[in-house]
């Protein structure tokens, strides 16, 4: 019990957490999961969500000057304004898809090592551990976790965690938990 503690500078014992390793693959998929789950929208989302309205006016504007009737207004108003939801829609879609890409442009197997003395997180590929990433608790904003998978959003880093990764739905949460309290308590 004593070498799970590591003393502290004012005499104090605080217990160090034993480094895990969790081995996984990571997919696409999961980092275009990521990408969905963004709350704050972009200006590219909210121009695609303002499209069919700047469409809808736009076509009116056009159709005023011309001599057909009210219907017709309507029908090429309404006409303009589905194609701009659907080509808006398509557009946004593709972004989402890229920045996915980007950030896992293909299924990897990968290698994460939580915790021990250093409470970080070290990730890498299992095949390139030269080009491990390191996260630091004190860097993590926030944790998400859905069924599927764990997400900490350190900034320009995320470090996504598919259920798979973890022995159970229990384990995942109890993952979850150590790290918030981690990201929580660490010093600036």
């Amino acid at each position: 019990m004593a070498a799970d503690q590591e003393a502290g500078r004012d005499g104090d014992a605080r217990a160090v957490p034993p480094p895990r390793v969790l081995r996984y693959r990571l997919k696409p998929l999961d980092a275009l999961a990521w990408e969905h789950m963004q709350a704050a929208p972009t200006k590219k989302v909210r121009l695609g969500r303002m499209a069919p309205w700047i469409a809808v006016g736009l076509s009116y504007a056009v159709m005023m000057n011309l001599e057909v009737g009210v219907g017709i207004q309507i029908g090429v108003a309404l006409a303009a304004s589905v194609t701009a939801f659907v080509l808006a829609q398509y557009l946004l879609a593709r972004d989402m898809q890229r920045r996915a890409l980007l950030r896992v442009p293909a299924e990897v197997d990968m290698v994460c090592e939580a915790g021990g003395e250093a409470d970080a997180l070290t990730v890498w590929p299992e095949a390139a551990p030269d080009r491990a990433q390191v996260i630091p608790a004190r860097a993590i904003r926030q944790i998400v976790t859905t069924p599927e998978r764990l997400f900490l959003d350190a900034g320009e880093q995320v470090l996504i965690l598919p259920h798979h990764a973890f022995v159970d739905e229990e384990d995942m949460k109890l993952f979850s938990a150590r790290w918030r309290d981690a990201a929580r308590n660490a010093p600036p």
